[in-house]
């Protein structure tokens, strides 16, 4: 029997176990933009976590591990239509080009994410009750109108405004212009 020393875990791998968890999507939704197939990426995904643990030795800690992860991720890609030989007619160069576009989004994302994350710190008590409600605690529109005593048609209108008020604080963050209607 293999002695895997798992008792043993260095904290550095804790870490990769860690970030790969979080970003575990983000990174799968980089691979299937290239390749558009759901069992084609989960295979991906699969080897992409098998070479992240295999480097992980190389990755520093506090650098980007998502950009790192997408950088492998690409290889894997590459390295996958290779394998495959797959009929359609996308060269190497096109595949490098959609990666590196698809990791600009991803990056993008992120920072979407952190703005609205701070966006709903801003929220009222009240508010972020019902945002906790709705998306952390999973409810229907009807059991928060159990709940709270108000009816479904005002759980709607305050979910409508407080979507609004994210949305303008996001652009703001994020530095978009509004746009007057």
């Amino acid at each position: 029997m293999e002695n895997n020393n798992l008792n043993n875990t260095n904290p550095n791998d804790t870490a990769i176990v860690n970030l790969l968890t979080k970003n575990h999507y983000r990174i799968y939704a980089f691979i299937i933009s290239l390749v558009a197939n759901h069992s084609d990426a989960d295979d991906i995904m699969q080897e992409v976590s098998t070479v992240i643990w295999n480097k992980r030795v190389s990755y520093m800690a506090g650098t980007d591990f998502v950009s790192w992860a997408l950088t492998i991720a690409k290889f894997q890609v590459l390295k996958y239509r290779k394998k495959k030989k797959l009929v359609i007619p996308l060269d190497d160069e096109i595949i490098e080009t959609l990666a590196e576009e698809s990791q600009s989004r991803t990056v993008d994302v992120q920072s979407r994410i952190d703005a609205l994350k701070k966006c709903v710190g801003k929220l009222s008590p009240e508010q972020r009750k019902f945002v906790e409600l709705k998306y952390q605690d999973g409810l229907a529109t009807q059991i928060i109108s159990d709940r709270t005593g108000l009816s479904v048609y005002q759980i709607y209108r305050r979910f409508a405004s407080i979507h609004g008020s994210l949305l303008r604080c996001v652009r703001r963050s994020l530095g978009f212009q509004e746009i007057s209607q």
